[in-house]
């Protein structure tokens, strides 16, 4: 049977882009679960006061640890929100690790949901803000180019201000694969 530009037969643009993107999500927002929990541990152990933890930055221009979770795990409902052609419901952010841990395993179910006809069409064109700049992507490159680098960015900086703040993190938190 022929394929039409709207299949989600394998091989079409949503299968891929649904597989190039699920996985992905899923696995780093795994890692970012874990450095919240390696925080969690810490802040036990060590005696860390967690607000204080949670209010590290990198630089005094930078966001501190609890937006930078906030914002990476905001790119979940941002991307469904894409995917649906609806506006994005942001989750109410808890304030302290052990409920953020609960958000963003919220927010892997959430993930698991997706399906490759929600990506369809690939092409589709994608409006919205990045900063102060208006984007004007299709939906493959807005989630590749955009959505999806920015996510990791913001995780990278959870990574880097719990490292910075004394956590023995290595690159094995971070994408969980490396070994040394």
């Amino acid at each position: 049977m022929p394929q039409t530009a709207n299949s989600t037969a394998p091989g079409s643009a949503g299968s891929e882009l649904h597989l190039g993107t699920v996985p992905t999500l899923l696995r780093y927002l795994g890692q970012l679960d874990g450095l919240l929990d390696l925080a969690q541990s810490q802040v036990r152990s060590q005696g860390l006061a967690e607000d204080a933890l949670l209010e590290a930055r990198l630089a005094p221009d930078m966001l501190p640890l609890r937006s930078q979770v906030w914002i990476c795990g905001n790119f979940v409902p941002r991307m469904e929100a894409v995917l649906r052609g609806s506006e994005p419901r942001y989750p109410d952010w808890p304030q302290d690790l052990a409920g953020m841990r609960r958000q963003v395993q919220a927010l892997q179910a959430q993930v698991q949901a997706w399906h490759p006809e929600d990506f369809e069409p690939a092409g589709r064109l994608v409006e919205g803000d990045a900063g102060q700049a208006w984007l004007r992507l299709p939906l493959r490159a807005w989630i590749h180019e955009f959505a999806l680098p920015n996510f990791c960015f913001h995780l990278t900086a959870v990574y880097l201000l719990l490292r910075q703040q004394g956590l023995p993190l290595g690159k094995a938190q971070y994408d969980g694969l490396h070994r040394y």
